[in-house]
């Protein structure tokens, strides 16, 4: 008999966190490993492919308005947010539900999922950078620089 790892999953509130912390991409993240550990890997590709594709919409449609509006940035997040939550209790919530109720300690704690949502932020962004640099090296975008009060 081979020893499995004990089950370990995201529950919603933690997904939540995560995506408020580090956008949709970790929302999708965690969602995609809850699937993984049980065992439907295929249901993880299948939610990392939908989930990529509905954040980079988000991330194009949240480039169409004024960039130094608070209240665009407000109002990103928190669609994400609903997006996760939604995308996570119909996915996963019933099966959360069971398997915490045969066993809490199957949960990750929403501080693992808090750490989960600031890498994802930390490389989405290094992923942006990246990205503008690019576009400028190949004259796609033009980059200038502002002094400090102009």
């Amino acid at each position: 008999m081979t020893d499995q790892p004990p089950l370990k999953l995201y529950t919603v509130q933690g997904i939540i966190i995560g995506t408020v912390i580090g956008s949709l991409a970790a929302g999708i993240f965690m969602i995609a490993m809850n699937y993984v550990a049980l065992g439907s890997v295929s249901l993880a590709k299948k939610t990392a492919a939908v989930g990529i594709s509905l954040f980079l919409i988000l991330i194009g449609a949240t480039l169409l308005f004024p960039t130094q509006n608070v209240g665009v940035t407000i109002a990103a997040t928190i669609l994400q947010a609903l997006v996760a939550y939604a995308a996570a209790e119909t996915l996963l919530g019933d099966s959360l539900r069971y398997h915490a109720g045969k066993n809490p300690t199957c949960l990750y704690s929403p501080l693992r999922a808090a750490a989960v949502g600031l890498i994802t932020a930390l490389v989405v962004f290094s992923l942006l950078v990246l990205a503008t640099m690019v576009a400028n090296a190949m004259g796609l975008i033009d980059i200038q620089e502002r002094s400090v009060g102009a």
